[in-house]
């Protein structure tokens, strides 16, 4: 399994910070943060050597609107020049991903990705 490099993972050492959090990698070398309004976070090392930043937004998603307008939800970020991938999670929970080159991964990347995410998210009405 990939993991973050060092520098990569002081910018989310940084991010943990300024949100007032501890970062601590998982068994998988990845980081999650919790947030009660945004949801949780999930930065990891892709298998190319992108880093991915996820957020799962916890919502209740019984129809098919629900879960089209999660889907919808994805797409071209035109400010980051990313695609946002959308999916669902095994416990149908919505899910974002962005896929960010390895190269210049820092913490004002990972604040755009994270308010990027966030801001589909609120956009999508979830």
């Amino acid at each position: 399994m990939p993991h973050l490099d060092a520098a990569q993972a002081d910018a989310v050492a940084a991010f943990a910070a300024q949100m007032g959090l501890e970062a601590a990698p998982d068994a998988s070398g990845g980081y999650s943060f919790a947030f009660e309004k945004a949801g949780r976070l999930s930065i990891l090392a892709g298998e190319n050597g992108d880093v991915l930043v996820s957020l799962t937004r916890p919502v209740i998603l019984q129809d098919l609107i629900g879960k089209g307008a999660a889907l919808a939800a994805g797409g071209f970020h035109a400010a980051l020049g990313l695609t946002a991938m959308p999916g669902l999670t095994r416990t149908d929970q919505p899910v974002l991903t962005l896929a960010f080159p390895p190269r210049g991964f820092d913490l004002p990347t990972l604040d755009a990705g994270f308010t990027a995410l966030d801001g589909l998210f609120t956009q999508a009405g979830l």
